[in-house]
């Protein structure tokens, strides 16, 4: 190990007696051992004081990057600055400090620095070096103005006259943010002078002239950027724009026709395009070429270009433009909104024949609003029509509905007080309402046997407002039904009921007439006198008593399953869920009408949201079922369904990917798995849900 004070006490001595070759050699002993920048330092003054520059300023720099590196900013500046009092144009020590100044945050003297050493390089002929510096100087100073403008005057300087154009159009643009007009003009017509095709000063000088309300100036600098540069797409975008804001449809068909040449697909073409099919007035055509772009913008959720976009064609009732409304409305979170859009959604597919869907949208509906009655019947007709429910006929029990007393068949001449019988006891009169029966009573008689109506009935009936179908056959077979059992009256009064609602009805208004126009009372009306008066017996009472008879008889212990289902299905259609699935889970026991019973069992589970449940029926149908049965897909589809609505987006995609394997076009699943493929669980995640029993598909 060395002895550093007596090696510095020598070198001290020699320094002292002028002998400064040999301080050097002493002081570089110590630098054998460690690299220390004082040592460094004293050594460059001994060069200096020799007169040796180079060597003090190679001593000076060495000194000043082991000072830069330790972290002594300080020293090491001072360095530098000794170093350029020797050499001012030591191009590698101005750089050294500018990077130094930078990195401490003195921008103006990093800059200084740099702009000092790119003119020497200038000077010299370097041009590259030179270009160099100044590309570091603009990546210093990318927001100081008056630091740009010498940037791009030295640009000008090194003979790059496109690039300080392009530096001060660049310049302009910011100015023209902060709104600095004048400023703004006089750094685009700098940019002009170095360069006078300069497009992005063009534009600019277009845009300045929008900003002053001067369309034809605008205009006028856009046709001569294009006539620089016919095929630059930022300078057709504009010029197509400005166009058709002028409405010059001539230079923007020219303008959009040249794009197009380019690249079809670009949606900021399309914009313009739609734009202009709108302002021929050709709605559709303007739809057709937007809704790819209004699509880009709902998947990257920009809300407001696709509100914006779509708003022109908000009365164009079709189902593309429907979608992409419903869409946005789920975006935006407003279920009010959500549920007109579905509604009409539906509507349109009802009137394409795709019921299907119709159904599918008016249950998602009904989920928002449970309430929504218009909802709940178009599910209902939905249903029946796609039979996965059956029509229900109710007879409401009215008091003009019981059964006629006798008095009416009997000859004028006989006192009605003594001649009277009633069709229900007064005791037992209570016990009469719509579809309720006390157990511990005779069950009274309540009409229930219906004859059916032909189907230019029910369609007439469906025509009119005031009656429905259901309440038209049922009054008919009501109707019918009295004029068997010899009820004449009776039949009567409901005919005049059909006939007012239904007056071109020729059928009822001829049995009215043929009724109305009898003179006597049929022959085999019986008179028996009781005890307290005359006693009176028809043919009509023999048969009815016989039908007492029979709904006295004790019930059998069979169970309707059909009657089950149908009261289910009503209460579905009254949102009464909780009831209706009680009814069905009867029903579902019906081995004839296990499939279609149990799907509606399913689809109640679904309204509940009570989805593993609904999961749990769709899956027994599917058990029951082959590939080959037709409902087979349909049921699939909806067990899909059911799992996305209980979060288990792998089993939902598994199904549709089976669904599509046998009928790759079946309804939406080819979207449906585009969507959810983004949503897919990591593999980890779904080895450990649940996963209920998969059906076997047979591809043979």
């Amino acid at each position: 190990m060395i002895d550093k004070t007596a090696i510095i006490n020598a070198a001290q001595k020699f320094a002292a007696k002028g002998l400064i070759d040999k301080a050097i050699s002493e002081w570089e002993k110590l630098l054998k051992e460690r690299n220390d920048g004082n040592v460094h330092n004293t050594i460059g003054d001994l060069y200096l004081k020799k007169g040796a520059d180079r060597e003090a300023i190679k001593s000076f720099n060495t000194a000043a990057d082991i000072f830069r590196k330790d972290g002594f900013y300080p020293k090491a500046i001072a360095l530098y600055k000794k170093v350029l009092n020797i050499a001012p144009n030591d191009v590698e020590t101005l750089i050294s400090l500018a990077k130094l100044n930078a990195d401490r945050g003195l921008t103006g003297n990093a800059v200084e620095n740099y702009y000092k050493a790119a003119e020497i390089y200038n000077k010299e002929g370097s041009t590259e070096k030179a270009i160099m510096v100044v590309d570091k100087m603009l990546n210093l100073s990318s927001v100081d103005i008056s630091t740009r403008s010498k940037i791009a005057y030295l640009y000008f300087r090194l003979g790059l006259r496109e690039r300080a154009a392009n530096e001060y159009a660049s310049i302009a643009s910011c100015c023209m943010e902060e709104n600095d007009l004048e400023k703004a003009k006089e750094f685009f017509d700098k940019s002009i002078d170095y360069d006078p095709g300069n497009i992005s000063a063009l534009i600019g000088l277009s845009t300045l002239a929008l900003k002053n309300n001067n369309h034809a100036q605008a205009f006028e600098a856009l046709d001569h950027a294009l006539s620089k540069a016919p095929d630059n797409k930022e300078v057709l975008t504009a010029y197509a724009k400005l166009a058709l804001d002028m409405k010059r449809t001539d230079d923007a068909k020219k303008a959009i026709t040249m794009l197009r040449q380019q690249d079809p697909s670009r949606n900021e073409t399309k914009k313009l395009l739609g734009a202009l099919y709108l302002q021929e007035g050709l709605l559709q055509n303007a739809c057709d070429e937007l809704l790819p772009v209004i699509d880009d913008a709902l998947d990257a959720d920009k809300r407001s270009e696709a509100h914006e976009l779509l708003d022109p064609f908000r009365d164009l009732q079709t189902v593309p433009v429907k979608k992409r409304l419903l869409r946005l409305c789920k975006a935006q979170g407003d279920d009010s909104a959500i549920r007109s859009e579905l509604k009409e959604l539906a509507a349109l597919h009802e009137n394409e024949g795709a019921k299907e869907e119709a159904l599918q949208l008016y249950q998602e509906a009904l989920n928002l609003s449970p309430d929504d009655s218009a909802a709940s019947e178009k599910i209902n007709e939905l249903e029946i029509t796609l039979g996965l429910a059956q029509p229900s006929i109710n007879i409401s029990c009215e008091p003009e509905a019981h059964i006629p007393v006798v008095e009416n068949y009997i000859n004028d001449d006989i006192p009605s007080e003594e001649n009277t019988v009633t069709a229900t006891a007064p005791e037992t009169e209570e016990l009469v309402s719509c579809g309720e029966a006390s157990t511990e009573q005779p069950i009274p008689f309540e009409i229930n046997i219906m004859s059916e109506a032909t189907d230019d009935e029910i369609n007439h009936a469906q025509a009119h407002q005031t009656m429905s179908a259901e309440e038209y056959a049922a009054k008919k077979s009501e109707a019918d039904f009295y004029l068997q059992q010899g009820l004449e009256d009776a039949a009567v009064q409901i005919y005049e009921s059909l006939v007012s609602a239904f007056p071109d009805n020729k059928e009822i208004a001829a049995k009215l007439a043929s009724l109305k126009s009898a003179d006597q009372r049929p022959d085999d009306v019986h008179i028996e006198k009781t005890g307290e008066g005359p006693s009176l017996r028809t043919t009509a009472d023999d048969e009815l008593q016989e039908l007492f008879a029979q709904f006295e008889k004790p019930e059998e212990k069979t169970v309707d399953y059909e009657a089950h289902y149908v009261a289910g299905l009503e209460l579905k259609r009254k949102g009464l869920l909780d009831d209706a699935i009680k009814e069905l889970q009867i029903a579902v026991k019906d081995p004839d009408k296990f499939q279609r019973n149990t799907t509606m069992l399913a689809l109640c589970y679904m309204g509940k949201k009570s989805y593993p449940l609904a999961i749990a029926e769709f899956t027994k149908i599917l058990d029951t079922m082959t590939p080959d049965d037709s409902t087979y897909l349909h049921v699939k589809y909806e067990l899909a369904n059911a799992h996305i609505n209980n979060k288990e987006v792998n089993r939902a995609l598994e199904l549709y990917f089976e669904i599509h394997a046998l009928a790759p076009d079946f309804k939406d699943v080819s979207d449906k798995m585009t969507a959810l493929n983004g949503q897919k669980a990591p593999d980890s995640a779904a080895e450990d849900m649940p996963r209920l029993k998969r059906d076997r598909v047979s591809y043979i």
